[in-house]
């Protein structure tokens, strides 16, 4: 049966309503999920709060500053210098010493009231220089240093081991003979040549027992050590503990007009310090 014209616009007419409104809820559909993935866009693209960034397990926590030194300061020059310069030494005095023409180990009891080395050294000095006795040399002493040498000038004699007037009693220096005399004159003065006997004495302040050596000492360095001594004591060398012990080491030498020899002294060690007045200065300071 043939439908009728009605009916048939009915049918469309309800056909294209439902098709307009399932449009619409098509197109609202893409609309709200377009919207959420905006959302989770601006989410993501976002930066968390600072609250979260700090509670977040994973964030390392930043190391703190390395403190830097601050720069080193220069010294001034003068200090600088100082820390340079190294400490002051005494020279060494030939060890075991050179066969000596005589020697003499004063008593303990003559210098153990020093306490200290230079105590010591300087009540020697004081004798020494009361008797004329005003140039020395200081070195070192003994098997392991610790010790000190107290040398004296080269000087003549007389034959019993007096000194010799004080114009015939040190033989002159090489500056000295080439300023005032003639070639003749400063030769005859710097070897010795004018017959006589010399002297040069030792002190030897060490606890240490020494036998002297089978090396013989020469008028030339006998004279040397003069020059090659120092002429004070280091401050750390005057503080050492002196404990009685003395040696008095003899260097005599005789010139016969030809050439000077050091000699066996016909004088014990102790005589010689008698004659040259000083062992009287040390017995009375004692």
């Amino acid at each position: 049966m043939p439908l009728r014209p009605f009916a048939v616009a009915g049918v469309l007419v309800g056909a294209v309503a439902l098709s307009f409104a399932a449009l619409k809820y098509f197109e609202r559909s893409l609309m709200l999920k377009a919207e959420r993935d905006v959302t989770e866009l601006r989410q993501e693209a976002s930066p968390p709060p600072p609250t979260a960034r700090l509670q977040s397990p994973s964030a390392a926590p930043q190391p703190a500053p390395v403190p830097q030194p601050p720069p080193a300061q220069r010294p001034p020059p003068a200090q600088a210098q100082q820390l340079q310069r190294p400490a002051p030494t005494l020279p060494e005095f030939p060890w075991p010493p050179p066969e000596a023409s005589a020697s003499y180990v004063l008593p303990t009891s003559l210098l153990a009231h020093h306490a200290t080395i230079k105590d010591v050294v300087d009540a020697v000095l004081s004798a020494l220089e009361r008797n004329d006795y005003v140039e020395h040399s200081l070195f070192t002493a003994g098997p392991q240093a610790e010790g000190v040498a107290l040398v004296t000038r080269l000087e003549r004699i007389n034959e019993d081991g007096s000194p010799r007037p004080d114009g015939d009693r040190w033989p002159m220096n090489y500056a000295v003979a080439r300023a005032s005399f003639d070639l003749a004159t400063f030769l005859r003065g710097l070897f010795f040549v004018d017959p006589g006997h010399y002297r040069v004495i030792v002190f030897v302040f060490s606890g240490a027992p020494f036998s002297q050596s089978s090396q013989q000492v020469s008028e030339t360095e006998a004279r040397g050590w003069l020059l090659a001594g120092a002429n004070i004591l280091p401050p750390e060398v005057a503080a050492r503990r002196f404990d009685g012990h003395c040696t008095v080491l003899i260097y005599e030498f005789a010139s016969d007009g030809t050439r000077v020899r050091r000699i066996d002294s016909p004088l014990t060690g102790k005589q010689h310090l008698e004659k040259a007045g000083v062992l009287s200065l040390l017995q009375k300071t004692n």
